[in-house]
């Protein structure tokens, strides 16, 4: 018994001992599946953390490239060197290398390959530190006349996480993993990317009007019509406009576009068609024509666009697409308006969706408020220097800086119930006028490029080109004084001063700017000016005749490159005075009916200048180019009489005086040797030479390449020269009481050429034409008079048959080869009354017999019957948005650049637009 219990005892234990074995290993087992579940569990927690800690590192990566981009857009749109503006790079060799293939970095210009941002900075990027992590950003602007998207500026910008300091490599390897995020933007300086730019700054509704009812309006220049219609690429010069509202087309418009360009019509909203239905029919007595220069198998021909009309659901345009020289096709359409959907009657649709860009703002605040940027540029750019009673000025405060600072807040031309800019440029007589001349108050600004006064460094002023610089203090005004850079009154100087031009290429003037002349030549190493020219206008800019780059052989393009540019910014209006072309050099103010005429006395010279904007036209059968004074004659008109007291007026008439020999000087009336050649007599009342008669007469000055009468005077006909023409009483007759004073009402020269080479942009206003009076202002003398007399007919007494008929211009052509930017154009009335006036040329002289044919284009390519010329024509200049020199053994040559070598903007300092164009992820 005992024995079994043993038994079962030993039994029992060893069943226990199974059972603590098998507990143990299911322990185990549990334990090892706890731990496998905890390894799992730890796994997948640390998973989330790294999968938490990369989208951290992702969502700051993306945070830190949109401050790159925002920084970016902040300096270009708010910062003192606006679309100059671009990164320091830390490696500046590396950068200069980029766009110069003689310059070999060393290995000590170079980023380490070790360094983490290696790929981006020997890219030519710039690693900002920000927060707990970095962004690297590039700014460029690399314009190409093929590669419409070159003309913006482009930023791109790298988030990383993780602070990398470029001098302590152990911070190159404490670096999470190769996280970043990258965006790219694009900038808009838009005043430089088309003829007309209509930016509707205050974004208003009203449908924006083009043209002018009953006139012509050219945009861009096809230079042989005779060819019907067959261009040539360098035949064309187009006019790409953007319009941001709805647009209404009035008149007769030809808009010339080169394809090869990419130049288009873009207009963010409806296009509508303004056309003008003669009475009894449905034929519209208006165009809108938008004419491409596109490859085809014949040749270059004109494609015409034409336009839906929403208001009349007509077909009248379809968005041609872009056909290139090189036979290639772009994506994008010539004539595109705001609507979203492509034209269906095309297999593939092209686009249309024009948006609008929001315009360049020249006042947008900076450290000094509104305007600072050119402030800063101007009045805060000289040297911070001490005056007698120790206190600190800045020498920009007097004009002594890098930049031209004009104190001359008076010269503002304030609007008001009662006063209106545009009332005032259109009512002769009223404030302002001076007879048939308007004379607004302004600083004067005369472009010369001749060194004026061989200064030797007094007032900061260089052996170079200068500019002369005039203030004519205004009625109620104190006289206007230039003061040193010491704050000292500059004796002798009076209102007029002699200035280099700015060191950094800006003239900042607070008030009205008035201004003509000739850019100097390009600048050598040693110079220490610019002539790229940044004009800035607290009001409004008034362009009182040429504005030209130097050397031009007439084409509008340059003999050899050159590199001068000038943009006029005017906060309020960019006018042309017209009636400064042929003005008096110095106003005498006259007594009588409404002060149309200027009274010339003992001790008062009508004194006048005149240049040309060209120095020849090209013939229209494109046999070569006709030169003012060899093949085309000068000749001054002069509308003059004496006054209506007993005796006569005896006048001399000299042209450029003084010269070597002042007798030179005289104009010979007749050539028959004496002294009395150079006398012209007024006072015979039959030929209505007494007030209040007046004789209208013509003086040859060069005919056929001689001088007339074989004086000893000289005309200059070189593009932007000046020549002088005054009238005086004849010194040499005795003052008896049958001597009397000379009155003198109109003076132009015919035929010339005005030329407008300047980017123009008028932010808060418009661009507008000073229509001036007519040049022949009696209205009975007109063609339809004389045309109604039977023959033989005949002007009235005293006028000569070559004069322009009441209601006819002269034939003098404006062409504005540049840009005008603007915010509303002026309504069609006063574009109508410019147009009238400077619109178009009679294809005669008068009655003359003179015909205008032979040298001027007519205003319809394609209607020879209608002989009227082409009058004032704006073409764009290329070089605008696409300011790049021909290459030199494949280095890229901008017309402008900064130290390092990087293209810059065709002038300094230009505003940008406020918005950022497009923003996205880089590809």
């Amino acid at each position: 018994m005992i024995t079994n219990m043993l038994k079962n005892k030993n039994g029992l234990s060893k069943h226990l001992r199974n059972e603590r074995g098998q507990s143990l290993i299911i322990a185990l087992f549990v334990m090892f599946f706890l731990i496998f579940m905890a390894g799992i569990f730890a796994t997948m927690l640390v998973r989330n953390i790294t999968r938490t800690q990369r989208s951290e590192d992702t969502q700051r990566a993306e945070y830190l490239a949109e401050a790159g981009l925002n920084f970016a857009d902040q300096q270009l749109t708010y910062g003192a060197d606006g679309a100059d503006w671009r990164p320091t790079p830390q490696y500046p060799v590396l950068i200069q290398s980029m766009y110069d293939n003689t310059i070999i970095p060393a290995a000590g210009d170079l980023p380490q390959e070790k360094d983490p941002d290696y790929e981006w900075l020997i890219s030519g990027f710039t690693r900002y530190t920000y927060g707990k992590g970095r962004f690297l950003i590039r700014v460029t602007y690399v314009p190409n006349g093929r590669d419409p998207l070159s003309k913006y500026i482009k930023i791109e910008s790298i988030g990383r996480v993780g602070v990398v300091d470029e001098h302590d490599p152990t911070t190159w390897k404490a670096q999470p993993s190769r996280q970043k995020y990258e965006r790219v933007a694009y900038k808009s300086i838009g005043i430089t990317d088309y003829a007309r730019y209509v930016t509707n700054k205050d974004n208003r509704n009203n449908e924006i009007s083009l043209g002018s009812s009953g006139f012509v309006t050219t945009y861009g220049e096809l230079k042989d019509p005779t060819k019907s219609g067959e261009l040539l690429p360098n035949d064309l010069m187009g006019a790409p406009i953007r319009v941001n509202g709805d647009l209404a087309w009035y008149g007769t418009n030809y808009i010339y576009l080169n394809a090869d360009r990419g130049d288009s019509v873009e207009v963010a909203g409806d296009i509508r068609h303004a056309n003008v239905v003669s009475e009894g029919n449905n034929i519209p007595d208006t165009i809108t024509r938008v004419l491409i220069n596109r490859s085809t198998s014949g040749g270059y021909a004109a494609q015409e666009s034409a336009a839906y009309d929403f208001v009349t659901n007509r077909t009248l345009f379809t968005t041609i697409p872009l056909r290139r020289s090189d036979l290639s096709i772009s994506d994008i359409g010539s004539y595109r308006d705001g609507r979203p959907e492509g034209d269906a009657n095309l297999p593939n649709p092209l686009p249309r969706n024009i948006s609008k860009i929001a315009p360049p703002i020249i006042d947008a605040d900076g450290s000094s408020g509104g305007l600072g940027r050119y402030r800063d540029l101007t009045r805060n750019s000289g040297e911070w220097i001490q005056d007698h009673a120790g206190n600190w000025f800045n020498t920009g405060y007097y004009g002594w800086g890098n930049g031209i600072y004009i104190d001359n807040k008076l010269d503002v031309q304030p609007e008001s119930s009662v006063y209106t800019l545009r009332g005032n440029w259109t009512k002769p007589g009223s404030q302002f006028w001076n007879g048939p001349y308007y004379t607004p108050p302004g600083i004067i600004i005369y472009l010369t490029p001749y060194d004026l006064d061989n200064a030797d460094g007094d007032n900061n002023l260089m052996t170079g080109p200068d500019m002369i610089i005039t203030h004519d203090s205004g009625p109620g005004q104190p006289k206007y004084v230039w003061y040193d850079k010491h704050g000292n009154q500059i004796q002798g100087s009076a209102e007029r001063m002699i200035m280099p031009y700015p060191k950094n290429g800006v003239i900042f003037a607070e008030g009205n700017i008035r201004i003509k002349g000739t850019l100097p030549r390009t600048p050598t190493p040693n110079d220490a000016y610019t002539n790229q020219l940044t004009v800035v206008s607290g009001a409004t800019i008034y362009i009182d005749g040429n504005i030209l780059k130097n050397d031009k052989n007439g084409q509008g393009m340059p003999i050899a490159e050159k590199d001068g540019a000038i943009s006029l910014l005017a906060k309020d209006n960019i006018c042309v005075n017209t009636t400064q072309f042929f003005a008096p050099a110095n106003e005498i103010i006259a007594s009588g009916s409404g002060g149309d005429y200027f009274e010339v006395s003992q001790d008062k010279t009508f004194w006048m200048n005149f240049a040309y904007g060209d120095n020849g036209i090209d013939l229209v059968d494109g046999s070569g180019k006709a030169i003012f004074g060899e093949d085309l004659p000068i000749k001054l008109y002069v509308r003059h009489t004496s006054p209506v007291d007993y005796g006569a007026s005896y006048i001399n008439m000299l042209i450029n005086y003084p010269s070597n020999n002042p007798y030179d000087s005289l104009y010979l009336f007749r050539n028959t040797g004496a002294d009395e050649d150079a006398i012209y007599a007024l006072g015979d009342a039959t030929l209505n030479q007494k007030e209040p008669g007046w004789e209208y007469a013509v003086f040859p000055l060069v005919e056929n390449g001689n001088i007339f009468n074989n004086a000893g005077y000289t005309v200059y006909n070189a593009p932007g020269v000046y020549n002088s023409v005054s009238f005086q009483l004849n010194q040499s007759m005795m003052q008896t009481s049958g001597l009397l004073n000379y009155y003198i009402s109109r003076a132009a020269v015919m035929p010339a050429d005005i030329r407008i080479e300047a980017l123009l942009y008028a932010q808060n206003g418009s661009f507008f034409v000073i229509p001036g009076t007519w040049f022949n202002p009696d209205p009975n003398d007109t063609r339809d008079n004389y045309l109604a007399q039977s023959p033989p007919r005949y002007r009235p007494v005293g006028v000569n048959d070559e004069w322009p008929f009441y209601g006819e211009p002269i034939d003098v052509r404006v062409i504005i080869y540049g840009a005008v930017s603007e915010n509303l154009p002026a309504s069609t009335g006063d574009s109508m009354d410019w147009m009238s006036k400077w619109g178009w040329i009679p294809g005669e002289h008068g009655s003359a017999g003179i015909y205008t044919d032979e040298y001027r284009y007519p205003i319809h390519p394609e209607n020879a019957s209608d002989g009227a010329r082409k009058g004032l024509t704006l073409i764009y200049d290329p070089i605008l948005s696409n300011p790049m020199l021909t290459p030199i053994d494949s280095n890229i040559r901008p017309l402008r650049k900064d130290e390092y070598g990087r293209p810059l903007p065709v002038t300094p300092k230009l505003p940008v637009s406020t918005q950022l164009l497009y923003t996205g992820e880089s590809v």
